[in-house]
């Protein structure tokens, strides 16, 4: 499940992991759809949909059936959900601080998880943290962290200053974007702290996810090129 903006504006799109059958989730000319996110049973998909200054959090089928909106009248980035389907977690740039906040996968009144500075990507396996990123006021850096699920313990992982990272493979391991003496890398951190190196990678690297066994990484690679 993938985001592409193949007629226009970005839209949300399905495939066989082979690349065969694309299928179209959302249609609408006038606002971008990106950043899915599938649930846990792979009925549905959560994703960012709006306009510039307004987005919200939307949830449809995985054919696209039934289109809602989650969340409307702010600027509500990156959904994931929670490890049993029923929360999407997602942050709101607040005054620029990223405040997260969660919502019922049947919609409701959003609830403020916790007030600290914290951009989700993922839940753990457990269902008890949050991994993302937030700001290391020592370091004057942004980096890798956790933030409990209750939003009141933060904890700031050393020497992980990531971007971008993805729960897998399994659910307690984690796979991250880096930058070393090599040059970009992709590494994974198991459950004690301990880090193993993908590759180094030789362009750009937009985004990545882990199949549900562990066994295949999904990435979307490729080069930009711009004009001043």
């Amino acid at each position: 499940v993938f985001s592409a903006a193949l007629s226009g504006r970005p839209q949300i799109f399905v495939m066989n992991a082979d690349g065969a059958n694309v299928q179209q989730v959302t249609r609408d000319d006038e606002a971008a759809a990106a950043q899915p996110a599938v649930s846990p049973d792979g009925k549905h998909v959560v994703y960012q949909k709006g306009k510039t200054g307004e987005i919200g959090i939307w949830r449809a089928g995985i054919d696209g059936a039934d289109p809602r909106a989650l969340t409307s009248g702010g600027y509500d980035l990156l959904p994931v959900f929670s490890p049993d389907g029923r929360f999407v977690y997602y942050h709101t740039p607040a005054s620029g601080t990223p405040q997260v906040f969660r919502v019922s996968i049947d919609g409701g009144t959003p609830e403020k998880v916790g007030d600290k500075y914290f951009r989700p990507a993922a839940v753990s396996g457990d269902g008890k943290w949050l991994l993302g990123n937030t700001w290391d006021a020592k370091a004057r850096r942004t980096a890798f962290a956790r933030l409990s699920i209750d939003g009141n313990t933060l904890e700031v992982l050393p020497d992980l200053p990531v971007m971008t990272q993805a729960i897998g493979p399994g659910p307690d391991r984690l796979t991250f974007l880096r930058n070393t003496e090599k040059g970009w890398m992709l590494s994974v951190r198991d459950a004690a702290g301990a880090v193993r190196d993908l590759y180094t990678l030789t362009d750009n690297l937009f985004a990545f996810a882990w199949s549900r066994d562990g066994k295949t990484l999904a990435v979307a690679r490729g080069t930009t090129a711009s004009d001043v």
